[in-house]
């Protein structure tokens, strides 16, 4: 089984489990950052300065911080949501068991976990159906997403709204896709309540106080999409900040753009 979980995890999102029970630090050719220090600025401002030259120049922090949080987000919360639906299996996403990598030259950023020791052993009660999921939301959220997205608004003065928002558009584009992937109807019925549940829960249950609303629950607006009018092309709440590198465009699905750009954009 770990053979196999270890297989989809490399092909599918490019995520690897180390080989031995440390991870060099300093690999060659590789910036690594243990999940811990991800809230460190000594250690984050390292990161932020490869992602920056690989756009072109440095950026305001703020709109480098976006960036972030768009790679972050999808690395962390993909992989253990679709083991967890579509394999069983939770895999330990939680700041200490992961590093985050990337080439000293460019901005290719991947997972490295440190072990799998901790499948489906988090010591939540929670039982029936929806466990898994629950310690899913737990691990990458609560644990994870959570403390950094806090860490980069404090550090750097982007707003929570606008990471979280960056994460949920994803995550709901992730679902969809697995809904419309799924070989069954009873697949397809799990994938989709799943998604009902992962936005109407609690955002305590995300490391979000009471007061705050799921942050995962958007609406997105929609226009007809550039290639097909019968089909609607669903719009980001925010606009990610993409468009202010140098080497950076408008996203297609961006909702600040015409309707005429985003077809030229489509064109590219």
């Amino acid at each position: 089984m770990s053979s196999n979980i270890r297989q989809i995890l490399h092909t599918k999102f490019h995520t690897t489990v180390a080989s031995g029970t440390t991870i060099t630090d300093h690999a060659q050719g590789e910036h690594s950052v243990a999940g811990p220090s991800l809230i460190a600025s000594e250690h984050f401002d390292d990161l932020i300065g490869i992602l920056d030259r690989t756009m072109g120049q440095q950026s305001p922090r703020v709109n480098s911080a976006s960036l972030f949080s768009k790679y972050y987000g999808n690395l962390i919360s993909l992989p253990p949501l679709y083991m967890a639906l579509h394999h069983g299996v939770v895999i330990d996403f939680r700041l200490r068991n992961i590093v985050l990598q990337t080439p000293y030259e460019t901005w290719k950023p991947r997972i490295v976990l440190r072990s799998l020791d901790d499948i489906n052993d988090d010591h939540e009660h929670v039982h029936g159906e929806d466990a898994l999921l629950y310690k899913v939301i737990r691990q990458i959220f609560g644990q994870n997403m959570a403390p950094v997205f806090h860490f980069l608004s404090d550090t750097y003065g982007v707003k929570q709204r606008l990471l979280w928002d960056n994460i949920a558009f994803s995550i709901q584009w992730a679902f969809e896709t697995w809904v419309n992937d799924a070989h069954t109807v009873a697949q397809r019925t799990v994938i989709s309540r799943a998604y009902e549940r992962l936005t109407s829960e609690s955002p305590t249950l995300f490391g979000l106080p009471e007061s705050e609303i799921n942050p995962l629950a958007i609406s997105c607006r929609t226009v007809p999409h550039p290639q097909n009018e019968n089909e609607q092309l669903k719009l980001r709440k925010q606009c990610c900040l993409r468009y202010s590198f140098p080497q950076g465009q408008r996203c297609l699905t961006c909702p600040n753009i015409s309707e005429e750009e985003r077809k030229r954009l489509h064109s590219q």
